[in-house]
């Protein structure tokens, strides 16, 4: 009868653990290795469907929003032209 461990192991200490892991004899222990990607947190990898709907309620109308952000640029650079 056999049975099976898992190790997720970090980088820094793999070759230790490989080699400690190495010294068993080979009709004991069958080492097979694999690698994986790093993964990020679950909070990052899923920012699109946390932030999906958050405007939703707020009916923006992108031309109307679009006009109202060229009015303050065009105040802000009235005033910094003029304040000099």
């Amino acid at each position: 009868m056999t049975q099976r461990i898992y190790l997720d192991v970090s980088n820094d200490i793999y070759e230790t653990v490989l080699s400690l892991l190495k010294r068993f004899p080979k009709n004991k222990l069958s080492v097979k290795m694999e690698k994986s990607a790093v993964e990020k947190p679950e909070k990052d990898q899923d920012i699109f469907s946390q932030t999906s709907g958050l405007l939703k309620s707020h009916h923006i109308d992108p031309v109307t929003w679009q006009k109202e952000m060229r009015d303050e640029w065009d105040q802000a650079i009235f005033i910094n032209v003029y304040a000099s």
